[in-house]
Order: C-alpha cells, then structure tokens, then sequence
C-alpha cells in the first residue's frame, strides 16, 4: 500500500499541517479517517477481513476503512476508500459522530479521528486483495455474539464504531 499525505489535526479536528501516514502512525499524530457500513437487503452488515499484510491484518474491519487524503473532507475521503477497496459507487449517509482511536500496534502508534457513513449494496464487490482478505454479511446477532464472545477478532474501530450503531439502533 503506498503511503499519502493525511492532514495532521488536533483532537478538536482542526487541520494543523500535513504529513505522511506512515509518519503519522510512528508519531502518534493525530489524523483523520473514515468507515463505512454497508448494509445488504436484508439489513445485515457487510464485514471486511483485513488482508494479512496491512496494519491490524486478519481482523474483521468495517466495510470499508481508511484514511482521508491532505484537503478532502471525510465524506470525499469515504467515497475514494469505498471506489479503491471494494469497486463500488452508492449513496453514503453519516451515521456518527467524530470518534477517537487511539492504539498502540507494534511499533505504532495509531491516532484517529473518524467518522463513520452507512450506505446499501448488495454486491458483488471487487475487492483490493492486497488489502481486504473477503468480504462477509453478519446479521446484527452475530456481530453482538462477536464483539461479546471474541472482540479481539475485530479493528478497535469497529468496536467503538459497533458499539455507537448497536446502541442508536436500539434506542429507536
């Protein structure tokens, strides 16, 4: 996966400069990043497995993850990593707020700030292999029996992310 400029922002998410991914993941800069749960017809979640080879590889990840390039918005950003990883184009809507993620990953040291957008596809994807391993629709039962029984099979983003939707969803 090349490495792209992200713009550098503090925890209020104003834009303080810009750097390198990479860089930012060694420094523990703060920078931005977005997800997307895709939802199927019949209103189970579209899960990636990340490719073995990249950053967190082998968890479950939502359906598509990724970092905004220097002078996007979050919402151009989301279109960009839903085209690149999983070949499709469809309406998104914003479904949180901006989340914190803060992880220490071997020798990184990851510091997000995301959002995370909904959208609907039934596929068939076309997935970047050398990022994303397959593709899975979970209903919201089994996604509650993974972040219950095995949360450490997922991202810590999809966690927080889950545990946003899972609790607005049950509040309607």
């Amino acid at each position: 996966m090349k490495d792209e400029f992200v713009d550098v922002v503090n925890e209020k998410d104003k834009i303080i400069g810009k750097e390198l991914r990479n860089i930012c993941h060694e420094k523990g800069l703060f920078h931005r990043t977005v997800a997307i749960l895709l939802f199927n017809n019949k209103e189970e979640i579209w899960l990636q497995k990340r490719a073995k080879n990249i950053t967190l590889g082998g968890l479950l990840d939502f359906s598509v993850a990724g970092h905004v390039p220097t002078g996007k918005s979050y919402k151009e950003g989301a279109y960009k990593e839903m085209e690149e990883e999983i070949g499709i184009k469809t309406s998104l809507g914003l479904i949180s707020p901006i989340f914190f993620e803060v992880v220490n990953h071997k020798n990184l040291r990851l510091r997000h700030l995301f959002k995370v957008y909904s959208g609907k596809n039934d596929g068939p994807f076309n997935l970047e292999k050398r990022e994303v391993k397959y593709m899975k629709a979970y209903s919201v039962d089994e996604i509650q029996k993974i972040i219950n029984e095995k949360p450490e099979k997922m991202t810590p983003a999809l966690r927080i992310g889950l545990n946003f939707y899972l609790k607005n969803k049950n509040a309607n």
